[in-house]
């Protein structure tokens, strides 16, 4: 960039990373972060409009607001897209140790440069909000979008609004709605149910390593509320819902 642009801006945190780095080895953690930008290019790859950057266990991902509506609407949409794969393979990547991100979504100027540079409203007010998802979300500014159609402001009777990108969680803040990848073109369950199944797998396993450390666990907790509040929906997914008494659950 040769100047600040308008851009949609996400500030994504590994939790628990610090903690993680004080019971490993310095090799560990440096292989997990490397595993980490490897997920993160392949998506670079697939949506080559989306820029990303990371300091230690902090990724910068940033795309420009385009004039044309539909264009931009579409572009926006990918970056949500974008974000929540990021979260899913957070959580459900062997490789990635079950580490989830949280962070927050902006729009407005931005800028950022080869040399490490970033600077720009829609930056501070990420990083402002990042601290207001406590739990493995990402929080959407309520003013970072255009485009009502995406939310769950309101439950539309005449559809699953499951579908929809963005949830209104129960303290009043939009987040990204990740499980959504899981749904075909028209908004249902793909005939391929191996990621819900991955994801309940990571959940109940992750639940059960963290019994002993409450903070982390109640991350989970929250995971699979929200795991259990999609699968809720849609007759398919009914069966991938995991009970409150996770520890008798078996998992293969």
């Amino acid at each position: 960039m040769d100047a600040s642009q308008k851009c949609y801006v996400a500030y994504l945190d590994v939790m628990g990373f610090a903690q993680f780095v004080e019971n490993n080895t310095a090799d560990t953690a440096l292989k997990y972060l490397r595993d980490l930008t490897t997920v993160n290019s392949v998506f670079d790859a697939i949506t080559p409009d989306v820029s990303s950057k990371f300091f230690s266990d902090t990724i910068a991902l940033f795309v420009l607001v385009e004039d044309d509506v539909k264009t931009d609407l579409a572009r926006y949409m990918g970056f949500l897209r974008y974000v929540g794969m990021l979260q899913y393979q957070s959580i459900t990547a062997p490789n990635l140790m079950g580490l989830p991100l949280r962070g927050a979504i902006t729009k407005g100027d931005f800028y950022s440069d080869d040399n490490g540079i970033i600077v720009g409203k829609a930056w501070v007010e990420a990083v402002k909000l990042e601290s207001k998802a406590s739990v493995p979300r990402v929080i959407v500014k309520k003013e970072a979008h255009d485009y009502n159609i995406v939310l769950t402001m309101t439950v539309d009777k005449s559809a699953n609004y499951r579908a929809a990108p963005l949830r209104l969680d129960s303290d009043g803040e939009l987040h990204c709605n990740y499980l959504n990848n899981v749904l075909d073109v028209d908004g249902y369950p793909a005939k391929n149910l191996t990621f819900i199944l991955q994801h309940q797998k990571a959940v109940v396993n992750n639940l059960k390593i963290t019994e002993g450390c409450r903070k982390t666990n109640d991350y989970y907790k929250w995971v699979m509320a929200y795991h259990n509040w999609f699968c809720t929906g849609y007759d398919e997914l009914r069966q991938f819902i995991i009970p409150e008494d996770v520890c008798t659950m078996e998992v293969v």
